[in-house]
């Protein structure tokens, strides 16, 4: 986090995204909740940005990153690890990942399946080597 990275706000009830800047960051963090206080800067146009609304504020970390986004059902949690399967050559393939965000019913992917690799969206009890079949 850095004092001129970008921020995005939503307002509960409108869909327009409010642009901003973040223009102070906290000299520590808060050790119990490890908690960062930040002030961002968002221009009011309109004058929407109200005294006392509810927002969610979103802090742009990498905007030129393309996000690896999968349905939540499609991850399998196992003894802490979490891995999808892919389909290679007409076969199952179990991959372990690491997941970032989640937003709805949908689970970021950081690691261990690559953009528009398909990716078995409900693998009940599929085991790695299975044959598959990939329908649209």
């Amino acid at each position: 986090m850095r004092v001129g990275q970008a921020v995005r706000v939503l307002l509960e009830g409108d869909p327009t995204v409010h642009a901003g800047r973040v223009a102070r960051l906290s000299p520590s963090i808060q050790e119990q909740n490890r908690t960062l206080n930040v002030e961002a800067e968002v221009a009011n146009q309109g004058g929407k940005l109200r005294p006392g609304s509810f927002a969610r504020a979103e802090i742009v970390v990498d905007a030129d990153r393309t996000a690896v986004l999968v349905p939540a059902s499609a991850v399998v949690t196992f003894a802490g690890l979490e891995k999808v399967f892919v389909v290679k050559d007409g076969k199952a393939l179990e991959k372990r990942i690491r997941t970032g965000r989640r937003s709805g019913d949908r689970v970021e992917i950081l690691e261990g399946v690559a953009a528009g690799e398909p990716v078995v969206i409900d693998p009940g009890n599929l085991v790695g080597g299975m044959p598959v079949t990939v329908t649209r």
